[in-house]
């Protein structure tokens, strides 16, 4: 992208979201998601969007259903395991929030 922008000699003061919003903007969206950082994306129809949205949706429903209704399995208890480590190891520390818990170590060895 860079060189392409070199090779069409674009004013410096011309920034690429500045091309972008205006030359590209009907196939692309712009837009700030916290404190001056954009986040860049192809435009997608509602459609698209919905029916993204639903098949995430089915995923996750096809996840809880597969797993068995009397019992843990592997890597659940592992998982169970390490957030009993968890809680165990904040007694009289900090709130143990979800938030910290996912970034345990040993949480995360179990969720990826």
């Amino acid at each position: 992208v860079s060189e392409a922008l070199d090779a069409m000699m674009m004013p410096a003061e011309i920034s690429l979201r500045m091309w972008v919003d205006r030359r590209i903007g009907g196939e692309f969206t712009v837009s700030e998601i916290e404190h001056g950082v954009l986040l860049f994306r192809m435009r997608r129809s509602a459609e698209e969007i919905a029916k993204q949205k639903e098949e995430k949706e089915e995923a996750k429903e096809r996840f809880f259903a597969d797993l068995p209704e009397d019992r843990y399995t592997p890597d659940e208890e592992r998982l169970r395991w390490s957030l009993l480590d968890f809680l165990d190891s904040m007694e009289g520390r900090r709130q143990p929030t979800l938030s910290l818990a996912g970034g345990d170590r040993n949480v995360k060895k179990c969720r990826y």
